[in-house]
């Protein structure tokens, strides 16, 4: 399992090493291996040019999945599942608001958008309710196992 990770924002300064750790617990929860995710922090201004370009909302958002519906990998390598980026900017904004830990909000934007690339919804009302509560217990576990995402030492 390969976890590629990109930083291009300046509100948080997340570990690399703790993003891969926390995606790879995800994924291993979710049975997913042998596979490739990318994972880039940017700010608001970027995930808000992606919405638009992608999803036509003019706005911004706090993570975006975009699953790779690709065929076979070659032999031998690894499936790529796909890619999410995250607005770190969002998670401290909504950690302020809310007066929450802006890393474990930038945990829970991960786990959100890697449940996106595993083939879970939140459009429809019932698929929301399961995403919401598969996150929270991901989330949880994560958290008991100190596997969240912490800031650069």
């Amino acid at each position: 399992m390969k976890i590629y990770f990109k930083n291009m924002q300046q509100s948080l300064a997340p570990e690399w090493r703790s993003v891969k750790r926390l995606a790879r617990f995800v994924l291993s929860q979710l049975d997913i291996t042998g596979v490739e995710v990318g994972i880039m922090f940017v700010d608001n201004k970027r995930i808000s040019r992606l919405n638009r370009q992608y999803f036509k909302q003019d706005c911004s958002t706090d993570v975006i999945a975009f699953p790779m519906d690709g065929g076979p990998a070659a032999k031998g390598a690894p499936l790529l599942l796909g890619d999410i980026v995250v607005s770190a900017e969002k998670a401290l904004e909504y950690a302020q608001e809310h007066r929450i830990g802006p890393y474990q909000e930038l945990s829970l934007y991960v786990i959100h958008g890697l449940l996106h690339l595993a083939g879970y919804d939140d459009i429809d009302i019932c698929e929301r309710k399961k995403m919401v509560a598969k996150q929270r217990r991901l989330l949880g576990l994560a958290g008991r196992q100190q596997l969240l995402i912490c800031p650069k030492k």
